[in-house]
């Protein structure tokens, strides 16, 4: 197998768009302890380690991702709008 063909399909799948339903979801988990997955899912690994580590920013932080995912303003770590 080609590797330069499997590293492109890594790269397709990456920048794939992500579902917004599913973010929202995961981001309400957050309210609950789980803070933090719903930036892990769209790509933003720092921030979403962070978001584990101080619940959310203290819940600040999720509560303000789930705004903007509710508005649709929230954007994965390549720069692509959720579907």
């Amino acid at each position: 197998r080609d590797r330069s063909v499997s590293r492109g399909l890594g790269d397709v799948y990456k920048r794939q768009q992500k579902n917004r339903f599913l973010a929202i979801l995961l981001c309400v988990l957050g309210l609950f302890g789980l803070a933090g997955l719903h930036r892990l899912y769209v790509g933003k690994y720092v921030s979403g380690i962070l978001y584990f580590l101080t619940a959310g920013g203290f819940y600040i932080g999720t509560i303000c991702d789930l705004y903007a995912l509710s508005k649709g303003s929230f954007k994965t770590a390549d720069g692509l709008p959720l579907k």
